[in-house]
């Protein structure tokens, strides 16, 4: 009999590790790029933010915004990678959520532009990207490891995209505008230490590449935390383990 209220209390326990988004978020970083904390002018050397591949291409301007006065733009060129990194040190858990967006507008005209819209790089060489191909598709990318979601980003209008990086389920999932885009599962969920975000384009040499305009970039944790149904299930193998002990004193 012993045995058997074990087990009750064995499942009644794992019912606690089923998960769902944390209900509570810390934000890490956010940005619209606005003054007085960011003014007009290369964005590398203000506000923790440095060049990816080149930080001459990666300018605050006024004319393209999704948010109030002041965005980003990148302009690819040939031979690197060109966008910008935002320092940004968080340490998660193996029950950490981790979001991270921005607004990104890609320009209509000129030769399209392999690009990262949404990258996490770690401090154990790993990296959880969201990129967007020549052809507009969205792949996520988990250190060199690409799935194609099948779902493209309008050009010449600004979409919301972004990741959630659960840690308790080991899956991505991309999103554009709030709908989900595709996920993909961990091949490395160790790498719990966060360095930089970052946003970039590969290299394109065209003499009119692509452009693309970002703004709004926000970076949260959460903790994934138990399911209402799982919570109640938990509790009910509880409640019938104590029956079963007070039936057998």
């Amino acid at each position: 009999m012993i045995i058997r209220s074990t087990s009750i209390l064995t499942a009644a326990a794992a019912t606690f590790c089923l998960f769902s988004t944390g209900a509570f978020a810390t934000t890490v970083y956010q940005t619209g790029f606005e003054a007085p904390t960011i003014t007009t002018g290369l964005l590398s050397g203000q506000d923790n933010w440095s060049g990816s591949g080149s930080g001459a291409t990666t300018v605050v301007e006024t004319t393209v915004v999704h948010s109030g006065s002041q965005a980003v733009i990148v302009t690819p060129q040939a031979g690197n990678n060109f966008g910008a990194q935002h320092a940004d040190a968080a340490s998660l858990t193996s029950t950490s959520i981790l979001s991270v967006s921005d607004y990104v507008n890609f320009s209509s005209t000129g030769t399209a532009t392999y690009w990262t819209p949404v990258g996490t790089f770690y401090s154990a060489g790993g990296n959880i990207l969201l990129n967007v191909d020549t052809s507009g598709q969205i792949v996520l990318s988990i250190n060199g490891n690409n799935t194609a979601t099948g779902v493209d980003v309008s050009t010449g209008t600004w979409n919301q995209l972004g990741m959630v990086i659960n840690y308790a389920t080991g899956t991505v999932t991309a999103y554009d505008n709030g709908v989900a885009a595709g996920s993909a599962a961990f091949n490395d969920s160790t790498d719990l230490n966060l360095t930089t975000f970052q946003f970039y384009s590969q290299a394109n040499g065209a003499v009119t590449p692509q452009v693309a305009y970002f703004d709004d970039v926000s970076i949260s944790t959460s903790t994934a935390t138990p399911e209402p149904a799982s919570v109640l299930s938990a509790l009910a193998g509880l409640a019938a383990l104590g029956l079963l002990r007070r039936y057998h004193r």
